[in-house]
């Protein structure tokens, strides 16, 4: 056990609640959690903690039910288990997060401009319905054309690509048509 633990891992310490019914966790810090509804943010730090502790068996990863959001899965270490090592690395992880939100920038980017894509794709399809699809848009795969759609608001119009809420860029409809038209991937009806 690590004498005088700073407050911010004394802050994490697992407390159980009335109505918990699983293992006794007493004694446990929480390091970081994500669940279902977590964000872009959460979710590229929780893969970066899960590459940096996959070495570590004395940092768990404990799963939990959760009657609002489904689940919970978080990193978790016994204090009385706990080296100098772990401590130090886990207080270094809390002041990283508390200067700067992302642990790698990177895998965050990535994860961004892959959600991007995906939101482009899902209103693409109904932003184009009365429009007819040209022979070029036909042939291609559907990530090619939202890459190209990307490309084009990235040089024209980058608010759309901005994200607000933390799920990627979310380009409107009207923003999409006109990267299709512009592109020659589809025309007015006729």
């Amino acid at each position: 056990m690590i004498e005088g633990i700073d407050e911010r891992l004394k802050d994490r310490a697992w407390k159980r609640e009335s109505n918990y019914i699983g293992e006794d966790l007493e004694g446990y810090y929480i390091i970081y959690s994500h669940n279902r509804d977590s964000t872009l943010v959460t979710e590229s730090n929780w893969d970066t903690l899960k590459e940096m502790f996959k070495d570590n068996p004395r940092v768990r990863i404990l799963n939990f039910n959760h009657w609002l959001c489904g689940w919970v899965e978080c990193f978790m270490i016994n204090g009385e288990e706990m080296t100098i090592e772990d401590y130090n690395q886990i207080l270094d992880i809390i002041n990283r997060l508390e200067d700067y939100p992302l642990l790698d920038e990177s895998d965050y980017s990535n994860r961004e401009f892959e959600s991007t894509l995906e939101n482009i794709s899902s209103e693409m399809h109904y932003a184009i319905s009365d429009y007819d699809t040209m022979k070029e848009f036909d042939s291609m795969e559907d990530k090619e054309i939202c890459k190209k759609v990307f490309d084009w608001l990235w040089t024209n119009d980058q608010n759309q690509l901005e994200t607000v809420d933390d799920t990627g860029g979310f380009p409107s409809k009207e923003s999409i048509v006109k990267a299709l038209l512009a592109l020659n991937l589809i025309k007015e009806s006729e």
